[in-house]
């Protein structure tokens, strides 16, 4: 029985190379042993590889899912938002603007160049170090303050309050101490006005 050119019933083995003009269908698997090089690939359905390196520039129209870890060897880019669930940076890390939406923990120290802005509260549970001067609006409570070698330009104190050493230096405006009780000895060095005893 004669069969048409180009037509086999079982396997075929071809000793040379295949050159195919047009289009190839494959209705069954196709299996390759060697290196596959093609210009485009398009594929309509879910593709497996066991391995994927690509050379050049990748895109991808779609989303992508990893659902292993992922390695990036030089720099990544994204465009748009990034959602995260954790994130862990080994090195140093650089970012323009940073907006934290909820609780932020840093185990190690913080360290900010220039001015910081907080809208709410800081609570420090440790001690606080400022190298700089420091200002306070009105209305600031601090409980058991300890205040060494300053100058207080007019403090208002609200209670008792217990001073070991009080040097009054009159810059030609009269200083008034009103309801001041004094305990022990003190002296008074230069002119002493008082009112209505």
């Amino acid at each position: 029985m004669l069969r048409p050119v180009g037509q086999a019933s079982g396997p075929a083995t071809l000793g040379g190379g295949l050159s195919v003009r047009g289009g190839a269908g494959v209705v069954g698997d196709l299996s390759v042993t060697g290196k596959t090089q093609v210009d485009a690939i398009v594929s309509s359905g879910p593709g497996q590889l066991g391995s994927l390196a690509v050379s050049n520039d990748a895109q991808v129209q779609g989303a992508l899912s990893v659902a292993q870890s992922a390695h990036v060897n030089g720099d990544l880019g994204v465009g748009g938002s990034a959602q995260v669930a954790a994130i862990n940076v080994n090195g140093p890390g650089t970012v323009d603007s940073l907006t934290v939406g909820r609780e932020a923990s840093i185990g190690g120290g913080l360290s900010v160049a220039n001015g910081e802005t907080v809208g709410g509260d800081v609570s420090v549970s440790g001690a606080l170090a400022v190298s700089g001067p420091a200002r306070l609006s009105k209305g600031t409570s601090v409980d058991g303050a300890r205040v060494t070698g300053s100058t207080l330009v007019s403090p208002t104190v609200e209670g008792q309050a217990s001073v070991a050493s009080l040097q009054v230096t009159d810059d030609g405006a009269s200083t008034r101490l009103q309801g001041l009780d004094v305990a022990q000895a003190a002296n008074l060095h230069g002119a002493v006005t008082a009112g209505d005893i």
